[in-house]
């Protein structure tokens, strides 16, 4: 429509005086245009942003239902490799902390941080009774919005050293990038996207 469009103009400016488009037809072209263009785009827009958040919601059932999977058959979550205190407080999805989504600092430190592929797609840690992969690769995985999606584990854990309320999220930062929900949150606050999981005990 476009291209039709602009021979329709170059025609009728080449053709002035000659037998050809008028101004006015071109101008009415070019206003239905406008029209529906002003009608169009922002509906296409809409589709697109309802596709996305309905592709976030959807990835972080999965993420939730490789977790619950993960804890079925090992009997702990996703824990750093074997210490005193092993607790992680979260993982990512993707390969790299630069895709993490911005946040107010609520979430956790380096050394309570990896990545969702150690755990549920590779037995990086040699968990017994480990049966995955609970999940295909996560290594390049992020939400519609190029960030990582965060599991935020500290909750499930839930002893006296890691408490913080008795459930964790799976949770992308939205259309805006960033984390607004905090992890004692009970419910999500806007534009966030996730679902969260309840523990029955982590031992």
């Amino acid at each position: 429509m476009l291209s039709k469009l602009l021979k329709i103009l170059k025609k009728g400016f080449r053709g002035l005086g000659q037998k050809g488009y008028t101004l006015i037809e071109i101008a009415a072209v070019v206003a239905v245009t406008a029209t529906l263009a002003a009608v169009v785009v922002p509906v296409a827009m809409d589709k697109i942003t309802q596709s996305r958040e309905a592709a976030a919601k959807e990835d972080t059932k999965t993420l939730a239902s490789a977790i619950i999977g993960f804890y079925a058959d090992t009997g702990v979550w996703p824990a750093r490799s074997a210490t005193s205190d092993n607790h992680l407080y979260v993982l990512r999805t993707g390969n790299s902390s630069s895709n993490d989504p911005t946040h107010s600092n609520w979430w956790t430190t380096d050394d309570r941080a990896d990545f969702a592929q150690n755990h549920l797609v590779e037995n990086g840690h040699s968990y017994a009774n480990w049966a995955g992969p609970y999940a295909e690769s996560l290594a390049g995985k992020k939400d519609p919005w190029g960030h990582n999606y965060v599991i935020w584990l500290k909750g499930m854990w839930g002893d006296s050293t890691t408490a913080s309320g008795d459930f964790g999220w799976v949770i992308s930062a939205g259309p805006n990038g960033k984390l607004d929900t905090s992890p004692t949150d009970n419910e999500l606050k806007p534009d966030d996207i996730g679902i969260a999981i309840y523990r029955a005990s982590s031992r």
